[in-house]
This record gives C-alpha cells, structure tokens and sequence, in this order.
C-alpha cells in the first residue's frame, strides 16, 4: 500500500480517501488527511456531517476548516474564526491548530495564521509556515521551515513552490525531486501543475506544455490545471484555447474565478470612488 501521507502531500485525494477507508488503526496524521483530502474533492457537508458530534480535536478542527471553506466570505470567515476557536484545544492538539491555520489562509490573513501556527511542531504546520512566509514575501524564512519537514515528499512540494519564488537554479534543483516524484507517483493535479510551472521559470516552455497536456487530458476539469493551460497558451499565442480555458475556469466557480471577480469588484468600488471625488 503506497503511504497514504504522501499520497496527500502530492495531491492524489481520491486515494487518499480509498486507502483511508481500508487503514486500519490509521494514526491521527493520516485520520487528518483523509479529512482533509476530503474537503479538498468538495465534500464539505460530508465532513461536517462525519464530524459533528465528535469531541476529538481533529474533527472539531475538520470543522472549524469546513466550515471556512463553506462560508467563502474572507470577512465572514474571520468572524467565524474569532467565535468559534477553542483556545485550549489550540494549546494541545496541533492537528487542531493545523485547522485554524489553514482557515485563516483561506481567509488570506497569513500573520495571523503565523501566529496561529507559531511553536507547532508538526511538519504539516511548517509547510503551512512556508506558503504564509512565501505569501508575505519572506522567503528567507520560508527556507528555513524546510528542516523541520521529515516526508521527501512535502519536502519536494514545498522546495517546489520556494523554488519559483527564489531564483532559476533552485527551481531547477526542485523541479529535479519533482520529476523523480512524478515518475514513482504518476501525475497528479498538484503535481502536474507544480512541475509544468518550474519548467516555464526556467523557460523549458515546450516541456511545461506537454506536462500540463499529459494532466488535463487525466484531469480537466482541475482548476490549477486549467491555469496552467492558460499560461502556455501564452507562450504561442493561441488566444482561442486562452479565452476558451478562462470561460470554463470561470464556468467552474473555481477560487481563481472568485479570486478574479473579487479584484474586479473592489477596481470598480475604486473607481466609483475617484470619480465621484
């Protein structure tokens, strides 16, 4: 049976969610896992369900992240946040500060999920330290979370994305555990995405296209997938395929569709507000 953490890290959720229902005595990281691959394929009320009349940290943890990505809302988020944190559970359960950090992140408020996450001694929570320092344009520090990662595979994600925000030699390191990864896991959405950006870093762009080529005919309707098919659109110029990607991106509902109607909403609130100056 393949390592059902791994298989979480690269981003494989449905067999995560398989091999999860078979484990027996799974540990609390993989119970997690499971959970959270859940959520990461849409079964938010699946979980809620599953989990409501647990007293377990990890499900009042599953929660608290359900919940978040239920409410969608960055400002309603962070006052369900303030109203339903258990500050003891924080204390001694680091799955359950696992949580709370990734329902600030999703509510894009990364000092706080810092501080949420801050003295949590679990690898999970150093490679949410890496992606809230990368998000806050502290890779320095993001770097060094790296040591306290002890799964190569996290490790390779997470070097990864350091890696497209450093420079081209460490994107070309990275991208090398990447492809090693791919060949003994296969592509995944993550994976498949992740790969195909390291290769346009470092302007490999024909073996970034036939990557993301590989994982969308496998996945697509992912939407980092979708993304990426719209960044090597750019490189040749086909417009077509790029306004088609970005109709079905936006036909999805996808957090880049919300991402991108959010920023249009607040151009305009901003523009109504200097001409009405």
């Amino acid at each position: 049976m393949e390592d059902i953490l791994d298989l979480f890290y690269l981003g494989f959720y449905t067999k995560v969610v398989n091999e999860g229902a078979s484990a027996k005595n799974p540990s609390e990281d993989v119970e997690l896992a499971v959970l959270r691959a859940r959520l990461a394929l849409g079964q938010v009320d699946f979980v809620i369900n599953a989990c409501k009349n647990s007293s377990s940290p990890i499900h009042k943890g599953a929660i608290i992240l359900a919940n978040c990505l239920k409410i969608k809302n960055f400002e309603k988020i962070q006052e369900y946040l303030l109203e339903n944190i258990d500050k003891s559970l924080k204390t001694m359960s680091s799955h359950y500060s696992i949580c709370v950090g990734l329902g600030y992140m999703i509510a894009e408020e990364y000092n706080d999920a810092l501080e949420c996450l801050h003295g949590v001694i679990h690898q999970d929570a150093a490679a949410l330290r890496v992606q809230c320092l990368l998000s806050l344009e502290r890779v320095d520090l993001a770097e060094e979370e790296i040591e306290s990662i002890t799964s190569n595979s996290l490790k390779a994600i997470c070097n990864g994305i350091i890696g497209l925000k450093k420079d081209q030699n460490s994107t070309k390191t990275a991208l090398y555990s990447l492809l090693d990864m791919s060949e003994r896991y296969q592509l995944s959405p993550l994976l498949g995405s992740l790969i195909a950006s390291c290769h346009f870093a470092i302007g490999e762009w024909e073996q970034g296209q036939s990557t993301i080529l590989i994982a969308s005919e496998k996945y697509p309707n992912d939407d980092s997938i979708m993304i990426n098919s719209v960044l090597s659109g750019l490189r040749v110029a086909d417009f077509a395929k790029m306004k088609s990607d970005i109709a079905l991106i936006n036909s999805n509902n996808s957090i880049y569709a919300q991402n991108i109607q959010k920023l249009l909403e607040d151009f305009d609130e901003t523009a109504e507000r200097i001409t009405s100056q």
